[in-house]
């Protein structure tokens, strides 16, 4: 029975893990939620702090801050580049509009998040090729992608493991 026990508890921290990747408890009450707006500071090629608040944009994934990628010559930081991608998008703006589309399990808001001309952040990031369209987001997005992909924009200039399965897997404490 212990043994048993030991076994899920992996699974359970795989799960967890799995779940905040793909990312998303609930969408039905966070779309009629206020919309948080003030001035970006990016924190991660998908993460950023809108004024007091931590807000991962919706249905993109870019990779991980320490994670590298191979260029046509070298590994370089594509997570720090990635950051550096976002962190262009939002240079001397001094407000986005973010509309929340969910919570991730840690309690993160996701939300779609736009500059003052409309500009969305998400898609921006997917068309510069920053950032990779989650599996389950819309076709949209999918499709920006896969323009970026053909234009070998950003990281399809190289080749770039997909973050969610460079993240290391939830180990048992």
């Amino acid at each position: 029975m212990i043994l048993a026990k030991r076994r899920r508890k992996p699974f359970i921290r795989w799960a967890a893990g799995l779940a905040l990747v793909f990312g998303f408890i609930s969408t039905g009450q966070a779309q009629t939620e206020k919309p948080i707006t003030g001035s970006p500071r990016v924190l991660e090629g998908d993460l950023l702090r809108v004024g007091d608040t931590l807000v991962r944009l919706y249905a993109i994934d870019a990779p991980e801050m320490k994670q590298t990628c191979e260029g046509k010559t070298r590994i370089y930081p594509c997570g720090a580049v990635a950051a550096t991608g976002l962190m262009d998008l939002t240079a001397g703006l001094t407000s986005v509009t973010c509309q929340p589309r969910g919570k991730t399990v840690d309690g993160v808001i996701i939300a779609l998040c736009t500059d003052p001309q409309g500009f969305d952040l998400s898609r921006q990031m997917l068309y510069t090729g920053w950032a990779l369209a989650l599996p389950d987001a819309e076709i949209a997005f999918h499709r920006i992608q896969e323009e970026a992909q053909q234009a070998k924009r950003g990281l399809w200039a190289g080749h770039v493991e997909r973050p969610w399965r460079w993240r290391p897997e939830p180990t048992a404490n």
